[in-house]
């Protein structure tokens, strides 16, 4: 198996959990104070895979497919994200760089006023990681 199948394998898998997790939080309020135990589970799961899901794709498949072409390629992520903008594999690049920005708060958000907002932002946002996923499965055969 090469390392590209071997990553987007990889990375499907995070897109099923991910995927699980959205249909999990969907039908909840974003709410914190009227959360149950387990809803206030699920929001912290989607909230994870959310993160983790988006590290992979640009550390990883974004990064990938940038030295397909120039084994020497080097960048900032907003370049990153500008050259996968340019190549199709994200609509924008902009919408990109507000991911990676609401993956920090989330990661550094304890109050839980601010969650609802958070909460609302990252649920509205999967169609962003949704378009990418065809194009890490074109990629996930040798």
């Amino acid at each position: 198996m090469s390392i590209k199948v071997s990553i987007c394998t990889k990375i499907l898998k995070a897109f099923s959990a991910f995927e699980r997790s959205l249909t999990k939080v969907t039908p909840l309020a974003s709410d914190p104070t009227s959360l149950t135990l387990d809803e206030e589970e699920h929001w912290e799961a989607y909230c994870l895979r959310f993160a983790r899901l988006q590290d992979l794709l640009v550390k990883r498949f974004f990064r990938l497919l940038a030295t397909e072409d120039d084994p020497a390629w080097s960048g900032s992520v907003r370049d990153l994200l500008n050259l996968m903008e340019k190549k199709s594999i994200i609509a924008s690049s902009h919408d990109w760089m507000a991911l990676r920005e609401l993956r920090n708060q989330m990661a550094h958000e304890y109050e839980e006023s601010a969650l609802q907002a958070l909460y609302e932002r990252a649920r509205d946002s999967a169609p962003l990681f949704l378009y990418v996923k065809d194009k890490v499965s074109e990629n996930a055969t040798p």
